[in-house]
């Protein structure tokens, strides 16, 4: 009996070992997009000059319903998450997270009256957290709607595009012919521009004592963004640290919404806690 006993657990361990492979493999499976992406550089900044700022943020990360009230803000459901860390990779604990975005109707409505028709009466349109120990921040929010871009904006965007097409040295009939294509590309959209919006996006502003203030713009890998002023601007690795992850929240049931993982590095080292 007793042998028998002991043949029962040898066969039993292998189970088990694999067990705990299997349960370890699925909890770290996120590790490299939650806690890893985007982590590799820091952070680059966008100013937000010809932006709508708001003067006061709201407090608490919800963005989605106000305060005391019963009804939700009208769009598709958004958790906008992710981590903060210092050069060395250390997670930093404290850092002010500010963000603001516009409606499902695709404006800002901190600057407009309560009873304009583009507003939502049931959408905070910004939020303000602070990070835990783990350098982690979550906001509740909905999906932001794009927007039209302004004349001066969408001058300096084909003005920028003229000045790169003029630096190019062409040689060859095909690099001619190449140059005509992208000019002729530019002349259509200038047609249509003024119907084009500007991507989907969240502002952000990362303050904490010791490290240079983040003001940026966070962009939505569901999107191509190809035609929005500012992301154009950005070169191919800054478009990828400020394009945030987008996951459902829960695969079998997409109605619950989606999930936007951004994380940020800042330039500055973390001091070490003295108790």
């Amino acid at each position: 009996m007793v042998k028998i006993k002991k043949i029962y657990k040898m066969l039993n361990l292998p189970l088990i070992i694999l067990a705990i492979y299997c349960f370890a493999f699925k909890a770290f499976a996120e590790i490299p997009e939650r806690l890893l992406y985007n982590r590799t550089t820091i952070t680059p900044s966008i100013s937000f000059e010809g932006e709508e700022v708001p003067k006061h943020f709201a407090k608490g990360n919800n963005l989605s319903i106000k305060t005391g009230n019963y009804y939700f803000a009208e769009g598709e459901p958004l958790v906008f998450e992710g981590t903060i860390v210092d050069i060395n990779d250390v997670p930093i604990e404290g850092v002010l997270v500010q963000i603001w975005q516009t409606n499902s109707r695709g404006f800002y409505q901190f600057n407009r009256t309560e009873e304009d028709p583009l507003n939502d009466k049931n959408f905070n349109d910004s939020g303000s957290v602070v990070t835990d120990s783990l350098g982690r921040f979550q906001f509740i929010t909905i999906m932001p709607a794009g927007y039209s871009q302004t004349p001066d904006e969408i001058k300096a965007f084909f003005e920028a595009k003229a000045k790169i097409l003029s630096k190019n040295i062409t040689k060859t009939d095909s690099e001619i012919a190449l140059d005509g294509a992208e000019e002729e590309k530019i002349k259509e959209e200038k047609k249509f521009y003024n119907y084009r919006k500007r991507s989907p996006h969240i502002n952000v502003i990362v303050t904490k004592d010791g490290f240079t203030t983040l003001q940026t713009q966070v962009f939505f890998s569901m999107y191509s963004n190809a035609l929005d002023y500012y992301f154009a601007k950005l070169l191919k690795p800054q478009r990828d640290l400020l394009t945030a992850k987008m996951y459902y929240i829960d695969s079998r049931d997409r109605d619950l919404g989606k999930r936007a993982v951004f994380n940020i590095k800042l330039d500055g080292i973390q001091r070490f806690k003295y108790y």
